[in-house]
């Protein structure tokens, strides 16, 4: 496997892990038809990092997973956004936010780098796929 290859299936890992764990830790504040929303996408988050996850396994490449302090900082932060301010909308808001700010990111890395394995680039796809749909859902609830 090549490092576009590695580079590709890391991006995948890594932007599904800041999803994850945005959708978990926001996923308790919503309640009804929103809740139930942020769990399947939660779902299929997961099934497309285990994916990732397998391949670079299979491969024996070491997983660079985000940051730990920059994730415990995002949830302290996510958590006091959301003492003070809880609504469907506000939380809908958060995540478009979010997963935007990933999806252009991945978006640029992969515009960069069309040479990547077929099947790799496919599951970035899936991904942009998945968080554009995501994106889409929780605009009613603005």
């Amino acid at each position: 496997m090549n490092q576009t290859d590695q580079q590709v299936l890391q991006k995948v890992v890594v932007a599904t892990a800041i999803a994850l764990t945005t959708l978990e830790c926001i996923a308790p504040h919503a309640q009804g038809e929103l809740k139930e929303k942020l769990t399947l996408f939660s779902i299929e988050h997961r099934e497309l990092q285990q994916s990732a996850e397998k391949i670079l396994h299979d491969h024996q490449i070491k997983l660079s997973h985000p940051n730990k302090f920059v994730q415990s900082f995002a949830i302290t932060l996510t958590n006091r956004r959301l003492a003070n301010h809880n609504s469907p909308s506000y939380i809908a808001q958060m995540i478009i936010k979010g997963t935007a700010s990933g999806s252009n990111n991945l978006n640029s890395f992969l515009k960069n780098h069309k040479d990547a394995n077929s099947e790799y680039l496919h599951l970035a796809k899936d991904l942009l796929e998945l968080q554009s749909r995501m994106q889409t859902a929780l605009v009613c609830f603005i």
